[in-house]
């Protein structure tokens, strides 16, 4: 996932539960609500067939290093 860091000076890290497989999915986006969108629609490859979800946890961010750090920690764990 790329992003222009000139358009956009928010990032979030976000948490989503899959309720049919009961396992967690980690993202990184600059508009969580249009990201979140995605995954309730389907279209999101890595998770449309792991729907519904329920958001358990977002973290906003105003330097993407920060939001990259947070994500890589949260995908190592």
């Amino acid at each position: 996932m790329t992003f222009d860091v000139t358009r956009s000076s928010k990032f979030y890290v976000y948490i989503l539960f899959s309720l049919k497989d009961k396992r967690l999915y980690i993202g990184f986006t600059s508009d969580l609500k249009k990201r979140l969108c995605e995954h309730v629609k389907g279209g999101v490859l890595s998770t449309k067939n792991r729907r519904p979800f329920r958001l358990i946890l977002y973290e906003y961010f105003i330097d993407i290093g920060d939001a990259g750090l947070v994500f890589r920690d949260l995908e190592l764990a």
